[in-house]
């Protein structure tokens, strides 16, 4: 993947946050060793901090496992605007899919970089993603939507057991 960003042109500098990051850091280093590739791994964080790394970031990967709607790193991502690519299909990532997200096949790294070295490299392709982040996050991820949909959910019929 680092080769695919860097025959597009771009220097890949690449932020490893959260859960198990620190842990991996050996591992982490393996991967990109030969590449031209500067590595940043922060470990845990607290939210200010996962927000302002975020928002100084041009995309995101979400590379452990397939997206779904329960992945807090990916809504993060979303809410601070980033482009992201992952892993996933739309079936299983509702609502996530339908924010600025590129989904590839599980594990096809090429297809990974191939995303990535697209979105950093079409500006206007940026900004439909980023776009597509704004209107998820308000749809789907705002407090307010959340508080619709909970309202609704009270609201609704119960049926008898």
């Amino acid at each position: 993947m680092a080769t695919r960003v860097a025959a597009a042109g771009r220097k890949l500098r690449v932020v490893f946050l959260g859960r198990g990051t620190a842990e991996a850091q050996d591992e982490i280093l393996r991967a990109f060793d030969g590449t031209s590739t500067e590595i940043s791994n922060l470990g845990m964080q607290d939210a200010t901090a996962v927000r302002d790394t975020l928002m100084s970031s041009d995309a995101m990967l979400c590379v452990r496992g397939e997206m779904n709607p329960t992945r807090g790193s990916a809504i993060a991502g979303i809410a601070c605007g980033l482009p992201i690519v992952g892993y996933g299909t739309s079936q299983k990532a509702f609502p996530i899919s339908e924010a600025g997200v590129r989904l590839v096949p599980y594990r096809d790294s090429e297809a990974l970089g191939t995303n990535l070295a697209q979105i950093l490299s079409d500006g206007q392709l940026r900004e439909q993603l980023i776009k597509a982040n704004r209107a998820a996050q308000e749809n789907f991820f705002s407090w307010s939507s959340i508080a619709d949909q909970v309202i609704r959910a009270l609201n609704s019929p119960r049926t008898q057991a």
